[in-house]
């Protein structure tokens, strides 16, 4: 259990190093060792002080030069060929995770030879050259030699709720919530109508229902069962919070070009109905005090 003190250091001796760990087993809420600067802390102190886990952890962390000995070949507009490895897609992923300013160059179409230089090629984004495993791995590296900032705090779910928008919020969908960290709510939808009129009105309202999400934090995670991805989920039109458009965060999903994914975030200092985030806040408080029990 993640609850028990030192429980990070009794799941390393199962080498489970980029396993996504439960809160709880019926509960809906997950995370990885790099959604937290304290577990981030943690295992470097749990490898300082066992050199076997350590040496473990570096095999398993193996991964660069796999990756720098697949060529990619990249044929530009001026019909050019640019020489890439796999390495190289991995470190420019992590440069735009710290400035999302090269996002369209990333998720853009390229003529991409896995081949050679004389092809064939084909359209394809460079995020699609991205293994799921492989990148979790690659950042976990990353953030265990510094080479990125790591996460205060989140924590990873998959909760439906609904969102009305436009001039007289006359128009909704719903949208999911993927991650809930310590200073925002970020959504996720594949709703394209949604996202192409979200702008249409100055707000956005997100119908929250917290009754059972605050029962299940009040049963220390274990009273869940029943609601699985419905724990949030209401109908009820006076259970919201608003914020303005122009606040939300807007990004593509980092499979967006094979899923359709968008993100949205939502800073809790941005939201004009701060009671109802409430629960959102302390809830990553009490993940915090789990978070340092972890050593």
């Amino acid at each position: 259990m993640v609850r028990n003190d030192s429980w990070l250091s009794k799941f390393l001796e199962k080498e489970v190093y980029s396993q996504s760990f439960s809160l709880d087993p019926k509960a809906n809420f997950n995370f990885r060792i790099a959604d937290n600067t304290n577990l981030v802390s943690a295992m470097r102190t749990i490898q300082n002080r066992n050199p076997d886990l350590k040496k473990n952890m570096d095999l398993y962390l193996t991964i660069d030069e796999q990756m720098a000995k697949t060529p990619i070949w990249l044929k530009m507009e001026n019909e050019s060929i640019l020489s890439l490895t796999l390495s190289d897609v991995y470190h420019f992923f992590m440069k735009y995770l710290k400035n999302t300013a090269s996002e369209d160059y990333f998720f853009n179409s390229f003529e991409v030879s896995f081949l050679g230089p004389l092809g064939p090629y084909q359209y394809i984004s460079l995020v699609e050259c991205i293994n799921e495993d492989l990148l979790g791995k690659f950042l976990l590296k990353q953030l265990l030699k510094n080479k990125i900032p790591t996460r205060a705090l989140r924590v990873r779910t998959n909760q439906v709720v609904g969102v009305t928008f436009g001039k007289e919020q006359k128009l909704r969908s719903e949208v999911s919530i993927k991650q809930i960290t310590d200073s925002g709510i970020l959504f996720q939808t594949q709703d394209d109508f949604f996202i192409n009129n979200m702008n249409s009105g100055e707000f956005l309202k997100f119908y929250v229902e917290t009754k059972h999400f605050n029962q299940m934090r009040s049963s220390n995670f274990k009273d869940a069962v029943k609601f699985t991805d419905q724990l949030l989920y209401t109908r009820d039109e006076v259970k919201y919070f608003s914020i303005e458009e122009t606040k939300v965060i807007k990004s593509l999903g980092y499979r967006s070009s094979v899923d359709n994914t968008y993100n949205l975030f939502c800073r809790y200092n941005h939201v004009l109905e701060g009671q109802v985030v409430e629960p959102f806040k302390e809830f990553t408080e009490q993940v915090r005090e789990i978070f340092q029990k972890a050593v």
